[in-house]
């Protein structure tokens, strides 16, 4: 099998290449792009705790702040400024509507849901692992494997892809 998994996916592929090994199958690539597995069940915690605009703004990219007096709106007024603020600076197209908006946002309410509860096991294999150049700022350094290599009993392959998390596939 040749298995593949982008950011959440990258948690099913991974998944998935453990139970196949464990019914006698070979993977011969294991290829997970800007994972989070290894994001750490306190991140992912954190993550399922924050309201929805505020989860939906870490998807942006280069967007303005918040300002303060937003965290007083209700959520839908709160999502609605999001929504418009992203089309004003041409990060989600102009036709997105609210409650495709929504949509989206239950989906990913439940992946950041199972990853905060998914505890992986060690692989039997190798991963190759491609991560975007620009990473988040962030207080402490980051392991070039994002954790992996605590996972992957033959290694992690590491490739640097130009971009962001949302744009390392342009």
């Amino acid at each position: 099998y040749l298995l593949g998994g982008y950011s959440f996916g990258s948690i099913v592929a991974f998944e998935m290449a453990q139970q196949l090994q464990k019914q006698g199958h070979t993977i011969d690539l294991l290829a997970l792009f800007d994972s989070e597995i290894a994001l750490g069940i306190n991140e992912a915690k954190e993550k399922e705790k924050a309201d929805d605009a505020t989860l939906l703004a870490t998807l942006f990219e280069h967007l303005p702040p918040f300002p303060d007096q937003i965290r007083q709106l209700d959520p839908d007024e709160q999502l609605t400024y999001l929504i418009e603020l992203a089309k004003t600076n041409n990060v989600i197209t102009s036709d997105l509507e609210f409650s495709q908006a929504r949509w989206f946002l239950r989906v990913l309410r439940a992946n950041v849901k199972a990853a905060a509860n998914y505890v992986p096991e060690a692989y039997a294999g190798e991963i190759t692992f491609f991560q975007a150049s620009e990473q988040p700022a962030t207080e402490t350094e980051i392991d070039p494997s994002s954790g992996l290599s605590k996972l992957a009993t033959h290694g992690v392959n590491v490739h640097e892809v130009p971009g962001t998390h949302v744009s390392m596939f342009l």
